[in-house]
């Protein structure tokens, strides 16, 4: 340890110096912002048409289920149940995770080639011209 000699303590570098203040007017508050409302959405809009991934999605997700049981498993814990659930006394079943399919699903979409995108690219494509059509029709 070394030790300085009292004469170094107050020296101090030009960082270490306090910086004088300007003098600020103080601040004006400012409004709050009003809140604008949200639209309601009408039931009978016609529905966006879906993307290429979500019809490819829609028709592997029960093919990746069934082909893998064994997928992470959580328990549901109480603080996320359904509170009638929470009458029963045994643990409720476990299932897989929303996530680990999707992640597999994703894995799956990755390597498709473009040839194999190319079907769900061609739904997604009619759904879109769907929508486009149900739109021009729908007075809202």
């Amino acid at each position: 340890m070394m030790i300085v000699p009292p004469i170094f303590e107050c020296v101090l570098r030009p960082s270490q110096m306090p910086k004088e203040k300007a003098e600020k007017a103080p601040k004006e508050k400012k409004e709050p912002k009003e809140k604008k409302e949200k639209k309601e959405k009408d039931p009978n809009a016609p529905k966006k048409g879906l993307g290429a991934y979500m019809f490819f999605s829609a028709e592997q997700r029960a093919k990746v289920k069934k082909e893998n049981p064994d997928m992470k498993v959580r328990k549901r814990s109480a603080a996320f149940m359904d509170p009638c659930m929470l009458k029963f006394e045994s643990d409720p079943p476990p299932r897989a995770q929303v996530t680990d399919i999707a992640k597999e699903l994703g894995a799956q979409w990755r390597a498709l080639d473009d040839k194999a995108k190319k079907k769900y690219q061609d739904m997604a494509d009619k759904d879109k011209e769907r929508y486009k059509k149900e739109m021009e029709n729908y007075s809202g």
